[in-house]
C-alpha cells in the first residue's frame, strides 16, 4: 500500500520540478531566506562583551578602541575579591580564535574562552592590560537585528550565492555541472553564515561555539574550493576523470574529519594550504579549458568570460587585503565586504554555465574590465597616497587623479570605437544599395547574400525559417528574414569562425534588412512615378502625333503611304512598351509578317512564310521582346533587299510555351566573310546581335552561293532570359527542318 502510494507522488513530483521549475526555485527560494534570517537572528542573541578587541598594525592588538594598541603580553581577569581567576596570551581577547597550536595547546586554549565566557556573567569582574588600563568587564544586551555592516554583508553574500547555484540547478538538474555549482553556492553560503557568527563573537562566546564554527567555515571552504576545481574539471569539456574527481573529494572530506578531531599539530594550517592548492589548480585548469577550447567559439567564449572574471575577482580580493597587508597597513575592507569581490566571479560561472546570452559574454567582459580597471586604479592611488601622505582626503585626491588620467583615454578609445563604427555603416548602405538598385530578382537576392556576407564574414551561408532576425545556438547562427520576400539565410559562424555573432551584430541585421526594404519601397515609389510619367509621355504621342500620322495617312499618295503606317506601327509599339502593355506573339508575327511582304513585294521579291506555323494567342510579349523580334526582321529583309540580289525569301517559325526559334534563308548571292566577322558596315548585324543578346537570345548565320540561312532564338519567359542573357552569342541549337 505504502509502495503504491509512493510511486504516484514521486512521478508528480518529479513531473513538477520538470514543468514547473520556477514553483521549485520559489519555495527553494523562500526556505533558504527564512533560514538565513534564522541565523541573522541568531547572530544577534549571541553573547556579546562590552570590551572589543581587534588586530592592529604590526602585530599589535586594539582593545577597547586605543588606536596605538599592545604588543604581546598576558592579560588577566580579577574579580571583585581582587583574585586573578584567569590569565591569557592578549591575541586571545579577539573574538576570532585560530587554532594553529598543537592539538593539546589548542584544547586549552578553547577551554580558556569558555572559562572567559563564564567569568563575564559573574559581577565585578575586570580586566587587567599589559598597558596598565583596568576595565570593568561584562556581557551586554542582546542586539536583535542590529548587527554590522560586515556581518549583513556575509549573510546577502551567501544568500546571493545559495539562490544563484539553486536556480542554475533546477534549470539543469540533470547536467554534473549544474549539480556541482549548486553544491559551491550552498558550502559558500554555509561558510558566510558562520564568518557572519565569527564577526559579531568577542570574549562573551563560548570556545566550544567557536570551535565549531571554524570547524564548519573550514569543511565550507574546502569543499567550495573541492567544487570549482571539479566544475573546471568537466566544464566547458570534460579533461579530468569523475574517478578522480571522486577521489579528491574524499580526500577533502578526510581532511575535514582530521579538522573535527583535532588530528595533527596545526591541521588548520594544512586547511589553509589545500584551499590554496585548490585555487591554483582552478587556474591551471581554467588555462588548459581556455586552450583546449581555442578553435570552439561558444567554449572559447564562455572560458574567457569565466577566467576574465576569476581573475578580476582574485585581483580586487588581493588589491583590497594582501597589498595593504604586505606595505605594512591593516587592510582596507573586512573579510566580509572582500568576499563581494567572489560573487562577480560566482555570477560570471552561473551566466557561463546556463549559457544566457551567450554571444553577448564578449561585449559583457569589455565592460567589465574597463571598470575593474578604473576601479583598481583608483584603489592603488588611494594605497599610495595612504602611504605617502596619510589618510586625509586621499580617497577624493585619487578619484580625481585617475579621472584626468583616464577621461583622455576614454575619448581615444571612443574615437577609434566611432572610426570603426562608420566603416560598418558605409558597408551596410553600400550593400543595401546594391540590393534595392538590381533589375532581376534573381541579382537582388544574390546581392543581399553579398551583403551579409560582407558585413559579417561568415564561415557558411545556408537556407532557413524565420520571420525575425535571431541568435540562434548560443550565438553560432544568425538568422536573417529575406526584405525581398524570399527564403531566409542563417548565417553560421562570424568572422570566418573567429568569434560568436552578439547582439551588436543582431542590431546590424536588423538595420540592414530596414534599410533594404526603405530603398525599396522608395525606389518602387521612383518606378510609380516614371510609370505615371511614361504613361502620360504615351497618351500624347498616341493622341497628338498618332492623330497627325492618320491625317496625313489620309491626305498622303500611294508611296507615302506605307512610310506612314510602318511610322504609325511604331508608335503603336513605343506605346504599348511605355504603357506596359503585352502585345500577343500571333498579333506581333502577324504585323511582321504584313509588313515584310509588303517590303518584298515592292523589289519583286517573293516570300514563302505560311500562316499555319503561327503560335497560339496565348503566348505574351513585353516591350523588349517585341521591340527585339521586329527589328530582327526588319535588318534581315533589309540585309535581303540591299545586298542578296535574291528573288525568293523563305520563312520558319517554331514557338513554344518559353522559346521562339526562326530561320530565314534567301536564294542570292550570299555575304562576304567581312560582313559575317561583323568587320563592315552596312550590314547591320552587330546591331542585330546586341539586340538578340539582351533578350537572351542567339543568332547563327550560315552564308554560301547558293543563298545566306539566318537562325533566330531567344526565350520568351522572364525567367529564361535572366539566366541566359549573360550567356551572350552562343552555338546554333542545330539545324531546323527545312522545307523543299
Amino acid at each position: 500500500m505504502g509502495l503504491g502510494l509512493s510511486m504516484p507522488i514521486g512521478s508528480e513530483l518529479r513531473a513538477v520540478i520538470r514543468h514547473r521549475p520556477t514553483t521549485i526555485f520559489s519555495l527553494l527560494a523562500v526556505a533558504s531566506l527564512l533560514i538565513t534570517g534564522f541565523f541573522g537572528g541568531l547572530v544577534g542573541i549571541l553573547p556579546s562583551a562590552n570590551v572589543q578587541a581587534r588586530h592592529g598594525q604590526g602585530g599589535r592588538v586594539v582593545v577597547d578602541g586605543l588606536a596605538a594598541g599592545m604588543r604581546e603580553g598576558t592579560a588577566r581577569f580579577v574579580d571583585q575579591a581582587g583574585q586573578i581567576r584567569l590569565e591569557l596570551p592578549l591575541r586571545e581577547l579577539i573574538g576570532e580564535l585560530e587554532p594553529r597550536g598543537t592539538p593539546a595547546e589548542n584544547t586549552a586554549m578553547f577551554a580558556r574562552r569558555d572559562q572567559t565566557s563564564a567569568l563575564l556573567r559573574e559581577a565585578g569582574v575586570t580586566l587587567q592590560l599589559p598597558d596598565g588600563r583596568v576595565l570593568p568587564v561584562f556581557t551586554v544586551p542582546s542586539r536583535g537585528f542590529h548587527l554590522q555592516l560586515d556581518s549583513w554583508i556575509a549573510l546577502g553574500v551567501g544568500f546571493l550565492s545559495l539562490i544563484i547555484g539553486l536556480w542554475v540547478l533546477v534549470l539543469r538538474p540533470r547536467e554534473l555541472t549544474a549539480q556541482l555549482f549548486a553544491i559551491s553556492g550552498a558550502s559558500l553560503w554555509t561558510a558566510s553564515l558562520t564568518i557572519a557568527l565569527t564577526v559579531e563573537s568577542s570574549i562573551a562566546t563560548p570556545g566550544w561555539g567557536m570551535k565549531y564554527l571554524l570547524q564548519v567555515n573550514h569543511i565550507s571552504a574546502l569543499v567550495f574550493s573541492w567544487a570549482l576545481v571539479s566544475i573546471f574539471g568537466v566544464y566547458p569539456l570534460p579533461i579530468v576523470p569523475r574517478i578522480a574527481i571522486a577521489g579528491l573529494a574524499l580526500l577533502m572530506g578526510g581532511l575535514g574529519v582530521a579538522g573535527l578531531y583535532d588530528a595533527w599539530t596545526d591541521v588548520f594550517g594544512t586547511q589553509l594550504i589545500a584551499m590554496v592548492a585548490l585555487v591554483v589548480l582552478t587556474f591551471v585548469l581554467v588555462l588548459i579549458q581556455a586552450w583546449i577550447s581555442r578553435r570552439d567559439p561558444v567554449h572559447r567564449a564562455s572560458v574567457a568570460w569565466i577566467g576574465t572574471a576569476l581573475v578580476l575577482s582574485a585581483g580586487l580580493f588581493t588589491a583590497v587585503n594582501f597589498i595593504p597587508l604586505l606595505m605594512g597597513s591593516p587592510p582596507l575592507l573586512g573579510d566580509a565586504i572582500a568576499m563581494t569581490a567572489f560573487l562577480l566571479f560566482y555570477f560570471a560561472l552561473a551566466i557561463a554555465i546556463t549559457r544566457y546570452r551567450m554571444f553577448d559574454l564578449g561585449n559583457w567582459t569589455v565592460h567589465v574590465v574597463r571598470a575593474v580597471i578604473v576601479l583598481l586604479l583608483i584603489l592603488v592611488a588611494d594605497m599610495a597616497l595612504v602611504y605617502w601622505a596619510g589618510e586625509q582626503w586621499t580617497l577624493s585626491i585619487a578619484v580625481l587623479l585617475v579621472a584626468l588620467a583616464w577621461m583622455p583615454i576614454r575619448g581615444r578609445l571612443m574615437r577609434l570605437a566611432e572610426r570603426r563604427r562608420d566603416r560598418d555603416n558605409m558597408r551596410l548602405i553600400r550593400g543595401a544599395n546594391q540590393v534595392a538598385f538590381a533589375i532581376r530578382p534573381s541579382e537582388q537576392a544574390a546581392h543581399w547574400r553579398d551583403a551579409l556576407a560582407a558585413q559579417f564574414d561568415p564561415l557558411e551561408i545556408s537556407g532557413a525559417r524565420a520571420d525575425v532576425a535571431e541568435i540562434r545556438d548560443d550565438g553560432r547562427i544568425l538568422a536573417i528574414p529575406s526584405p525581398l520576400g524570399g527564403e531566409a539565410l542563417a548565417l553560421g559562424y562570424a568572422g570566418k569562425g573567429s568569434r560568436l555573432f552578439d547582439s551588436n551584430d543582431l542590431e546590424m541585421a536588423k538595420a540592414l534588412h530596414r534599410l533594404v526594404e526603405e530603398m525599396i519601397a522608395a525606389r518602387r515609389a521612383y518606378d510609380q512615378g516614371v510609370r505615371e510619367e511614361r504613361t502620360r509621355i504615351a497618351r500624347d504621342l498616341h493622341d497628338d502625333v498618332g492623330a497627325r500620322l492618320l491625317t496625313g495617312l489620309h491626305m498622303a499618295d500611294q508611296r507615302l503611304r506605307p512610310t506612314l503606317q510602318a511610322a504609325m506601327s511604331d508608335i503603336r509599339a513605343i506605346v504599348s512598351g511605355m504603357t506596359g502593355e503585352q502585345v500577343s506573339l500571333e498579333r506581333l508575327l502577324s504585323e511582321v509578317r504584313h509588313e515584310t511582304a509588303r517590303r518584298l513585294e515592292a523589289t519583286d521579291i517573293r516570300l514563302d512564310w505560311p500562316l499555319s506555323e503561327e503560335p497560339d494567342e496565348e503566348c505574351l510579349l513585353d516591350y523588349r521582346r517585341n521591340k527585339a523580334i521586329t527589328s530582327a526582321f526588319r535588318e534581315v529583309v533589309s540585309n535581303v533587299i540591299r545586298h542578296a540580289r535574291a528573288t525568293t525569301l523563305q520563312v520558319r517559325i517554331s514557338a513554344g510555351v518559353d522559346r521562339l526559334d526562326a530561320v530565314v534563308r534567301d536564294d542570292g548571292d550570299g555575304m562576304p566573310e567581312a560582313a559575317l566577322a561583323g568587320e563592315t558596315q552596312g550590314f547591320g548585324l552587330r546591331n542585330l546581335k546586341r539586340r538578340l543578346i539582351d533578350v537572351g537570345g542567339q543568332i547563327d548565320i550560315r552564308s554560301g552561293p547558293g543563298g545566306t540561312e539566318i537562325s533566330l532564338s531567344m526565350p520568351l519567359g522572364l525567367a529564361a532570359a535572366s539566366s541566359t542573357s549573360k550567356q551572350g552569342v552562343t552555338e546554333p541549337r542545330g539545324d531546323l527542318p527545312w522545307p523543299t
